[in-house]
């Protein structure tokens, strides 16, 4: 609840400056409300009511700055429905502030970010940045603590990694990928992967990845998939 809203008052404080930063900023935003009726497998009636936010200021200072927020809020009606006789839950999904450069595909955002390269599919509060180079290569790498919603990991984690990749648009793009995350100042995970993307001729796609677990030695998944 703390980051949510120094987050969202982040987002508020930009919002704020708008007139002074850029006149030609744009405010876009969506507000979904869910209504559920279940029952537990105890027998208990739930009616859960879910509010879903998301916002985003775009082309901010020169048209390369934008700042997005994302979450929810819930209260059950009648009984408890986010565990631990609790009739209230909320959730930050993410809220960065992004810089884009219009050379090279250059990114980086800072906030609450979603990590999605190579073995990474994370939330982390940090960083995460990337950026094509020379000869089709590109290079991306991210940094911070690991969000870890609903599940008792106690102890000071920090989480790292980096892809390393290269495409021919259209035709090719393969990467190579390390994740590494440390509880306590002691290895948590540690992994290595493989991710490829192939389109040999028209209408025909072969894409998947392979990941390796550093801890112990020995390969975690093949995943692969074609596409017609």
């Amino acid at each position: 609840a703390p980051r949510m809203l120094i987050i969202a008052s982040m987002f508020l404080s930009s919002i704020l400056l708008l007139p002074i930063v850029s006149q030609a900023a744009s405010l876009a935003g969506n507000s979904n409300t869910y209504l559920q009726s279940r029952e537990s497998t105890d027998g208990n009636k739930l009616l859960p009511i879910y509010e879903y936010l998301d916002f985003n200021v775009q082309d901010l200072g020169k048209e390369t700055i934008s700042v997005h927020f994302g979450g929810w809020l819930g209260y059950d009606l009648q009984d408890d429905s986010f565990g631990n006789d609790k009739k209230k839950g909320s959730d930050l999904q993410y809220g960065y502030v992004s810089y884009r450069a219009k050379e090279r595909s250059a990114v980086v955002n800072l906030g609450r970010v979603m990590v999605f390269e190579g073995v990474a599919a994370e939330r982390i509060d940090g960083v995460y940045a990337r950026t094509d180079i020379k000869g089709g290569f590109g290079i991306s790498a991210f940094g911070g603590a690991p969000v870890e919603t609903g599940i008792d990991l106690p102890g000071n984690s920090t989480i790292y990694g980096a892809r390393l990749s290269h495409q021919n648009p259209g035709l090719y793009t393969v990467g190579l990928s390390y994740l590494k995350e440390d509880k306590n100042s002691s290895t948590f995970r540690e992994e290595e992967g493989l991710d490829l993307w192939v389109r040999p001729v028209n209408k025909v796609e072969l894409m998947g990845k392979s990941s390796y677990n550093a801890e112990t030695s020995g390969w975690m998944e093949h995943a692969y998939y074609l596409m017609l």
